[in-house]
């Protein structure tokens, strides 16, 4: 049993035949390889927090974008009923008080004419 050391820290334990002892070289490129493949292993598991921060991320935004756009569309919608529902009301008042049929005629509601016979 081999205790592999990062940074003077022990991370991680080789179980491997003693003959392994016996060679040096070898027990040294067993080692590397191993503090490489858990370096490996952090640094994916870093990344991979990375992307699922940024994922959440673009959610986030999006949800706030949509947010936002229903705010306004609602903001938008709310204020354009209510200047159509007093420009109705002043309508109906001018064409009450109006003097004339023609401009009573021009205040009111406007009628479509029929379709033509063809």
């Amino acid at each position: 049993m081999t205790v592999l050391e990062r940074d003077g820290q022990p991370f991680a334990v080789l179980l491997h035949d003693p003959a392994v002892l016996n060679d040096p070289g070898l027990l040294q490129a067993v080692s590397s390889a191993a503090q490489l493949a858990a370096a490996n292993a952090q640094l994916r598991a870093e990344v991979q927090a990375q992307v699922d921060e940024l994922a959440a991320s673009r959610r986030r935004l999006l949800e706030a974008g949509d947010e936002q756009r229903d705010r306004l569309e609602r903001r938008l919608h709310d204020g354009a009923a209510a200047r159509l529902r007093g420009l109705v009301v002043v309508l109906h008042s001018g064409q009450r008080s109006a003097v004339g049929q023609q401009t009573r005629d021009q205040i009111g509601p406007r009628r479509r004419a029929a379709p033509a016979d063809d």
